[in-house]
């Protein structure tokens, strides 16, 4: 997924956001066997290696001769959400009648062979609505014996720390605005 340009000339009433707050929490296993670029990606529903994953998934792989000693990591995030913004109206059901007339005039003067190009131009996709809140992650890496496994790793956590991987304070209201400042 990359940004690209402006697409759509929308107002105010092309976008609705409403009240949708939730929060949950996922807990991330990973050893120096099988990677944390590969759970995370899992488990955020991403396919393959992305940069973030990757750079944020490196870890140091421990080896001895003379013991089994491999580095494990627990990732615990935390997701929050306060908001939905969605499209409305007829930016919902006819986003071409809302497309920027610039881009509209390049999409009708790009030839059928190559219209692939548009795609690499303007993107594939765009999005019909977005969750507005954040993530909380904390990551431990430690060292662990090839008995060691998800169960033995959280319960020494769980000892040291209480049942909570991320302390913190917070809190959460409940509003519904509408946006008036629009910009594509």
């Amino acid at each position: 997924i990359r940004k690209t340009t402006k697409i759509f000339d929308i107002s105010s009433d092309d976008v609705d956001l409403a009240p949708e707050m939730y929060a949950d929490d996922k807990i991330v296993y990973s050893t120096s066997e099988k990677t944390v670029a590969e759970h995370m990606a899992a488990k955020m529903g991403v396919a393959g290696y992305f940069g973030s994953f990757s750079a944020a998934a490196s870890m140091a792989v421990s080896s001895s001769a003379e013991s089994s000693i491999k580095t494990v990591r627990l990732d615990s995030l935390v997701r929050f959400n306060q908001q939905r913004a969605m499209t409305a109206g007829a930016f919902r059901t006819q986003p071409h009648t809302k497309l920027d007339q610039s881009l509209k005039a390049y999409i009708e003067g790009v030839p059928l062979s190559s219209v692939q190009d548009i795609a690499e131009t303007l993107g594939s996709f765009y999005a019909r609505s977005a969750n507005l809140g954040g993530v909380v992650q904390k990551t431990y890496t430690m060292q662990a014996t090839a008995d060691d496994n998800q169960v033995s790793v959280e319960a020494a956590l769980r000892a040291g720390r209480g049942n909570w991987f991320i302390g913190g304070e917070g809190s959460f209201t409940d509003s519904h605005t509408k946006r008036t400042d629009v910009e594509g």
